[in-house]
């Protein structure tokens, strides 16, 4: 399963949302600020994974993030090559 975690209040999330869709990704979307079951499940993930630490000290949220194959891709990760690999496993 892929999830992007986003804020459709947060101006970075759109873009990614979009270009994903145009790719044919398949996701589920995940907007944190839509109730607290969302925020909680987002900062389960931010508050015990290490690829956070960089992001939490710098007192940023951390969003877009795409959690796939337990592996989490933040806004400048999400790319082309990303696009290939995960349609090489979707397909």
């Amino acid at each position: 399963m892929i999830k992007l975690y986003g804020n459709k209040h947060w101006p970075g999330c759109k873009p990614v949302r979009e270009f994903l869709l145009e790719n044919d990704i398949h996701f589920d979307y995940v907007d944190i600020s839509e109730s607290i079951k969302n925020l909680k499940e987002f900062l389960k993930i931010r508050d015990f994974r290490e690829e956070y630490n960089e992001i939490k000290e710098a007192n940023y949220v951390g969003i877009p993030m795409l959690l796939f194959n337990n592996n989490i891709y933040f806004e400048n990760d999400i790319d082309i090559e990303l696009v290939k690999e995960i349609k090489c496993i979707q397909d």
